[in-house]
């Protein structure tokens, strides 16, 4: 790949800085370790790519020891190293040593002649003897790691990471470099980074230095296969130092494989990458794609405006009681504040939005569409919504941030939020019809439904529809929404794989938070059939080959590159990845042993039969009735007397449902008595042992009957 003409400029500046910054980035990347120029080691570094400067790996401390990092292009048999002129190295076979020249170089140095057999993830103390015009000099010994399987990211800024990791909201913007190479040392990507800044909520605030990052590019470009240019992505440092958090990486990696295999709604793609920043080794990271409107991610339209808020103003509007769950904190949150504004409303009033049922919004003022400049909206189940700029909260609770546009007009919010909570009001609904007469299956994709849910079901995601859970909505080709769909997958570090119930323990626990749309779409029979058919036939197979080879597979790629992150963070990969991949066995023979059962009510749905209609079953139902929709009451539910369990002949046009009640495929009997479960003194779904399911509607008409 040809150096492209403005890396010339950049490399000039860079290398007059470096020598300014060297020894703050030494003693601010960590803290309270030795610093590299305590010895004769402090000049020595690895040029990994001898065409990319950015590429080059020095000497770096940590917990009191100096250490050369290497990635795994480094072929300790043929290795160039440089250094100070005259420079001696020495290592653990007697008498051995190797020399740079007077030039400070060494170039296709065989170190095992100064250790014998040398490996991957494996620690070698090599002595460092700088030589003076007497003979004498000074002696160092740094430790040198490679790491193995693993491409290599680095990225080389114009100020030391420090102050990135001092603040989630400081960015450092301007001049930047990154390439990326691949296992043997071979450029595969290279461009201009125009910003670099915190991000996460726990993985920021407990990550300790190891930090998760956001990076923006100048143009875009390619730096994971297969996933497309773009300017925006993310580095996962999986790193939370919290109960039930994990350190291997695993959790993250293995759930979003999981989702882009089974054909996941707009799923990003991921790579494990061994991170360099300003030249020194930062850990095993995940390279990702970011969640955003764009082209080769959730491909949708986007707004176009004739301005987007220039002012960044936003106004809530809100109903004059507390609401669920954070709603709580709504009286302080939105007590006005910068650049927010506060309308308060009564019970009764005359927005539209507030009577529709939506209990608080917030929109932005100053943002106007062009004329036919609609486009679709990426969307957030997120219980920390009052941080974001617009957002609406529905009338059960559900908590959700309008991610793009993020300065959504007030037609936008308007638009979005009668669409989301007529979809709500259908899904609560008996029937699956709201007062519309719209049935709930109408506003949202059940089968990307059904494979998010089974991610976020199977992995025990403990945030699953209650923060990072992403859905979108398109424009159709007369310019209305598309139903919404599920995706893509993110953030699956928090799990409790012990629990062998269909869900984590924590699912449906607070009254108030989003999850509650996670236990009322199990009442719908056509969603649990769906559900059901892609954790059986979908995600079951994905997992035998995991477990038959795969996931072992993933953990020894991995191995070598965590030794060295272990060096930095201390984390123990070698004992935390055994014990995950137990955890994930343990959970799939629950899943399909105790959960996925034919005993089970698991599904139903109406089809033609006999001159009639009949209740298929997927599972066992204990019992079936029938109802006939009564539209004019608003989707209220008649019974049809005298109809069988298993057969009814409709005796006059209408809309007709099968509600079959049988074993609860998300009963937990952990929790069956456990106040926490319980609203009004009844217990939630996960706490009751039968279910009622409904069917998907069924239309009959004249010309249908009898048929």
């Amino acid at each position: 790949m040809a150096t492209q003409p403005h890396r010339k400029a950049f490399r000039a500046f860079a290398l007059a800085v470096f020598a300014a910054l060297f020894a703050v980035l030494l003693s601010a990347a960590f803290p309270g370790a030795a610093s590299a120029a305590d010895g004769a080691g402090e000049t020595l570094s690895y040029p990994a790519n001898g065409s990319c400067p950015e590429s080059r790996v020095r000497v770096q401390p940590a917990n009191g020891r100096n250490w050369l990092l290497l990635p795994a292009s480094a072929d300790f048999e043929r290795i160039t190293l440089e250094g100070s002129p005259n420079t001696v190295l020495q290592g653990t076979v007697p008498g051995a040593e190797l020399k740079l020249n007077e030039r400070g170089v060494g170039e296709n140095l065989d170190l095992t002649e100064l250790f014998g057999r040398m490996e991957p993830g494996v620690q070698y103390p090599l002595a460092i003897r700088t030589l003076n015009a007497s003979g004498g000099g000074k002696t160092a010994t740094v430790i040198l790691m490679k790491s193995a399987a693993l491409n290599s990211l680095h990225i080389v800024l114009d100020r030391p990471i420090s102050e990135i990791n001092a603040s989630k909201f400081q960015t450092v913007s301007g001049s930047g470099y990154l390439v990326k190479l691949d296992a043997e040392g071979n450029l595969i990507a290279e461009a201009e980074v125009e910003k670099l800044a915190g991000r996460g909520n726990a993985s920021w605030t407990h990550s300790g230095e190891k930090r998760p990052y956001n990076f923006g590019l100048k143009e875009a470009a390619q730096l994971i296969d297969g996933a497309g240019v773009a300017k925006k992505w993310c580095l996962l440092s999986n790193n939370v130092h919290a109960g039930g958090h994990d350190r291997t990486g695993l959790y993250n990696l293995i759930a979003l494989r999981l989702f882009q295999d089974m054909k996941g709604s707009a799923a990003l793609s991921t790579e494990n990458v061994d991170l360099y920043i300003n030249r020194e080794y930062r850990g095993t990271y995940l390279l990702t794609e970011r969640v955003e409107i764009q082209e080769n991610r959730v491909d949708i339209r986007k707004s176009a405006y004739v301005a987007e808020d220039p002012m960044k103003v936003t106004r809530v509007v809100r109903q004059g009681v507390k609401a669920n769950g954070e709603m709580t904190r709504m009286s302080e949150i939105m007590g006005g504040g910068t650049n927010v504004t506060l309308r308060k409303e009564g019970n009764s009033t005359s927005d539209e939005l507030l009577r529709a049922g939506i209990q608080a919004y917030q929109y932005a003022t100053g943002s106007e569409l062009k004329p036919g400049g609609a486009g679709g909206y990426l969307l957030e189940l997120d219980f920390r919504f009052y941080t974001s700029k617009c957002w609406f909260v529905t009338r059960q609770g559900a908590q959700v941030v309008i991610r793009e546009p993020e300065y959504a007009s007030y037609e936008q919010v308007r638009e979005i939020a009668l669409f989301v909570q007529q979809m709500e009001d259908g899904l609560y609904a008996d029937s699956g019809f709201n007062a519309a007469g719209r049935h709930y299956s109408e506003y949202i994709d059940l089968s990307s439904l059904a494979v998010r849910y089974a991610v976020d079901a199977f992995s025990a995601n403990t945030d699953a529809f209650l923060a990072s859970a992403y859905f979108f909505t398109d424009r159709d080709e007369h310019g209305g929404l598309t139903p919404i769909c599920a995706g893509p997958a993110w953030d699956f570090d928090y799990a409790n794989l012990a629990d062998q119930s269909l869900l984590n323990r924590r699912a449906g626990q607070a009254d108030g938070y989003p999850e509650m749309w996670m236990l009322q779409f199990l009442t719908k029979g056509d969603f649990l059939q769906e559900f059901q058919n892609v954790c059986r036939n979908t995600l079951r197979p994905l997992w035998l080959d995991l477990n038959e080879g795969g996931l072992d597979a993933v953990m020894e790629e991995l191995r070598c590159s965590q030794s060295l992150n272990q060096v930095l963070w201390e984390n123990n990969f070698a004992a935390d990845a055994p014990v995950y991949a137990k955890a994930l066995q343990n959970r799939y023979a629950a899943w399909y042993d105790t959960v996925w059962t034919d005993d089970r009510l698991m599904g139903v749905q109406i089809v033609p039969e006999k001159g009639g209609l009949s209740a298929l079953i997927t599972g066992t139902a204990q019992s079936v009735r029938w109802y006939r929709v009564d539209q004019e009451a608003g989707g209220t539910l008649r019974e049809v007397p005298g109809a069988s369990d298993g057969l009814l002949i409709p005796e006059e046009d209408g809309i007709y449902v099968a509600a079959a009640a049988g074993k609860n495929v998300a009963y937990n009997p952990g929790l069956k008595n456990n106040p926490d479960y319980k609203v009004k003194g009844q217990p939630k779904l996960v706490a009751q042992e039968t279910v009622t399911l409904y069917s998907a509607p069924y239309v009959v008409s004249s010309e249908k009957a009898g048929s």
